[in-house]
C-alpha cells in the first residue's frame, strides 16, 4: 500500500476509532458497577424476624438508584431512593423461621440497568428453648 491509500483511509481510521472509543465509554461503563452487602454477615443467626440489612450500591449513571431485598425468593422491602455509594438499609418485612434462607439486593437504575448482589445466607430463630427437669 503506497503512502496516498494510507493518507485516503486515515479518517475513515480515525472516525472509526472515535466512535468505538463512544461506546465503549457510554455502553461497557454505563449502569450499575457493584452492589454490596454490608450486613448482617453472610450466615448470620438472629432472634429478630424483621432484621435490618445493610448493603451499598454503586452507579456510573445514577445519583440514586431502586433497591428491593429479597429473602427466601421473596421481596421483603424496597427503597426507591438509594443514594449512590452511600450505606442503606432496608428493614425487612416478617420473616419465618429458617436456617440458610439466601437473602440478596437488587438494584435498578431509571435508565434500565439492573444487578443482584451476591447471595448470603441468614438464619432466623426466635424460639426460646425450652427445658425439661
Amino acid at each position: 500500500m503506497d503512502n496516498k491509500a494510507l493518507t485516503k483511509r486515515t479518517p475513515v481510521f480515525i472516525v472509526a476509532f472515535i466512535l468505538i472509543s463512544i461506546f465503549i465509554i457510554y455502553f461497557v461503563s454505563a449502569g450499575i458497577v457493584s452492589v454490596t452487602l454490608n450486613s448482617p454477615a453472610n450466615n448470620t443467626w438472629t432472634n429478630d424476624t424483621t432484621p435490618d440489612f445493610n448493603f451499598t450500591a454503586i452507579s456510573n449513571t445514577s445519583s440514586t438508584v431502586n433497591a428491593t431485598l429479597f429473602v427466601g425468593g421473596t421481596a421483603r422491602g424496597t427503597n426507591t431512593s438509594v443514594v449512590n455509594n452511600t450505606g442503606t438499609v432496608i428493614t425487612s418485612s416478617a420473616l419465618s423461621e429458617g436456617t440458610n434462607q439466601q437473602w440478596y439486593v437488587n438494584v435498578n437504575e431509571s435508565g434500565g440497568n439492573s444487578t443482584n448482589s451476591s447471595t448470603f445466607l441468614i438464619n432466623v430463630d426466635a424460639t426460646n428453648p425450652t427445658s425439661t427437669i
